[in-house]
């Protein structure tokens, strides 16, 4: 196929000549699902640069690049590479064969999404993915929608929409808090504005009795117990009397007037509050949004000794978020957070092993992390063990195990894991062949979202409800 020459957007392809065997049906089956395809062909490194190449990039949504031993060595596409990163064309990556020993690092930019083919038992779960990766974001968003995002519920009442919006940016949470945990309960609420025993006179601002059901009179009295220690300079107090402008429990939600409390208390050192701070730079949230001031926050409370915040710091370098991207700062972030036990910076450096980001690829590190979190009950982390289990990354092959892994983290939600537990059991894979139990766990995978659940029961020809 020879290089798109139209304007309508299309996907610009990086590939090593040799390994056209390989790259091409994949490419025919991306070209199937309707993308525009243009290729460098596989040329030299150090071959006669198109004249026009710039033309070509302004329509390209991303750059799909087929890594390998041979794209590696050879230098191919190197031009294009450079042309792209410089027009902060995003850039995804999929391994054709083994991840070189150095691991991705060897790449010389930061794709926006790695794929490698030989996790996929299938060619057409890959070939699904893949396609699903080179949406543009606006198009995929749909995909997107389930990953680390808490949507306002409308319909719901006042507080239980603002708790939906805030719940991510609460810390000491692993996972963080949903708004279900913050909402429901004598105590869900209660818990998070209540000061430590070391705060001293506690029971003056403690919110008691703060169930969704309960009186307007008692959370509002609580509030203004709050506000009075808060004036008076104690910190923890200006922390949760924040969190009621957050929440708007007490008083009236306002973000503008939580930032102020926030400042105060982080700037007296409190560490919850330096995180809940930093993340609103993050995200925006009463404030301009500014990741240079949220990794600064996330600093504060890092070098503190805050777990939360140490993961938080780990993946502002992972991503390049307001400092500059360095894979072996985030491993060094990710680790601290890791050991001190936080599930979501366990899971990540898993991650980081897993592909060689910023440390010498290793199954075996990969797997023990990602089972430290997957046994506290880390659904992302319990798919992932499972998915080593099944194609022998890391552990000896054994797909019971993995099956094991999946029901665990199918039963708190996880989309990716219920498609595989579907596939599990359509196949016989570590678990005695069912087709209707396969059924049943592609309906929950799809009613979530899951493309290939989707795809699974169109082939099997039923609906996708019951």
């Amino acid at each position: 196929m020879k290089l798109y020459e139209g304007n309508e957007p299309y996907l610009f392809v990086s590939y090593a000549h040799k390994d056209s065997d390989r790259v091409l049906p994949i490419l025919e089956a991306l070209s199937s699902h309707g993308f525009r395809l243009g290729y460098d062909a596989g040329g030299e490194a150090d071959g006669e640069w198109p004249s026009n190449i710039e033309e070509h990039l302004k329509a390209a949504t991303a750059v799909l690049v087929f890594a390998s031993a041979a794209w590696h060595e050879g230098g191919y596409g190197k031009l294009w590479i450079e042309n792209a990163v410089a027009r902060h064309t995003a850039i995804l990556v999929v391994y054709v064969d083994a991840v070189p020993s150095e691991g991705v690092q060897a790449l010389p930019f930061v794709p926006r999404r790695i794929l490698r083919r030989e996790r996929y038992v299938d060619g057409e779960s890959f070939i699904a993915e893949l396609a699903e990766a080179c949406l543009p974001p606006s198009d995929a968003k749909d995909a997107a929608a389930n990953r680390n995002r808490l949507a306002v519920r409308r319909e719901g009442r006042h507080r239980r929409a603002v708790a939906q919006e805030i719940a991510p940016l609460l810390p000491n949470q692993a996972p963080y808090a949903s708004a279900a945990a913050i909402t429901e309960g004598a105590d869900g609420l209660a818990q998070w504005l209540r000061p430590s025993a070391a705060s001293g006179d506690a029971d003056r601002y403690v919110l008691t009795n703060c169930r969704e059901d309960g009186a307007a009179s008692e959370e509002t009295e609580a509030a203004r117990r709050c506000r009075m220690a808060a004036i008076e300079g104690d910190c923890s107090a200006q922390y949760e009397l924040a969190t009621c402008y957050l929440m708007g429990v007490g008083v009236p939600s306002d973000f503008a007037e939580a930032i102020v409390w926030l400042q105060r208390a982080a700037e007296a050192g409190h560490a919850e509050a330096q995180v809940t701070l930093a993340r609103c730079y993050a995200r925006g949230n009463g404030v301009e949004r500014n990741d240079a001031e949220a990794v600064g926050w996330y600093r504060r409370a890092a070098e503190q000794g805050d777990a939360d915040a140490e993961a938080a710091l780990g993946f502002c370098y992972y991503h390049g978020h307001g400092v500059a991207q360095s894979y072996s700062e985030a491993v060094t972030w990710y680790r601290r957070a890791a050991e001190r036990g936080c599930l979501t910076a366990q899971y990540n450096l898993a991650l980081c092993y897993d592909y060689g980001l910023g440390v010498v690829q290793s199954q075996v590190e990969a797997v023990d992390w990602c089972r430290r979190a997957a046994e506290q009950g880390h659904a992302k982390s319990q798919d992932m063990l499972g998915e080593c289990y099944e194609l022998g990354l890391g552990v000896t092959q054994n797909e019971s195990e993995a099956v094991i892994w999946y029901h665990k983290a199918a039963e708190q939600g996880h989309r990716a894991a219920q498609y595989r537990m579907g596939e599990c059991c359509r196949r016989g894979r570590g678990v005695a062949k069912n087709k209707e139990t396969a059924i049943l766990w592609y309906r929950r995978a799809a009613k979530r979202g899951h493309r290939d659940a989707k795809a699974a029961l169109r082939r099997l020809g039923v609906s996708e409800t019951e």
